[in-house]
């Protein structure tokens, strides 16, 4: 939990920094909701003027629905973190591991993380990616 409190911090962060932070975190967090897990975009930021809360705003596509980021499941949020801190983070020749990200993501999107990372990574920069416990080569 304490992770994904970072994660959330972070967004609210960088979303009050200007707005072009917030284009291109909405542009990131949208390319893993439309590539790993549809029905979902980045709402942005509201603030709760009775409790002063800041909320992270998830809507669904599909029926309009908008929650916090708190309450995606464990392996969207840990999904969503690994791309935000790797696309920040990764230096050119940098070297990114992943260890047993299966165990908390669905078979569905668990096929598709590899080829999306190296899609999207490969854009940007060299690197090497070290991926344990997949069956499949890409």
């Amino acid at each position: 939990a304490i992770k994904f409190s970072r994660l959330k911090s972070i967004l609210i962060n960088h979303f009050l920094i200007g707005e072009k932070q917030r284009k291109e975190i909405e542009d990131d967090f949208n390319l893993v909701f439309e590539n790993l897990i549809p029905g979902k975009i980045l709402k942005g930021i509201n603030l709760n003027y009775t409790t002063g809360k800041l909320s992270v705003l998830i809507k669904e596509t599909e029926n309009n629905a908008e929650y916090d980021i708190d309450f995606l499941s464990s392996g969207e949020k840990g999904l969503l973190l690994s791309f935000f801190i790797t696309r920040r983070t990764l230096a050119s020749g940098g070297i990114v591991l992943f260890d047993e990200p299966e165990l908390h993501l669905n078979p569905n999107v668990n096929k598709k993380i590899v080829p999306f990372f190296l899609s999207i990574l490969l854009i940007k920069m060299m690197f090497k990616l070290y991926y344990q416990h997949i069956h499949q080569k890409y």
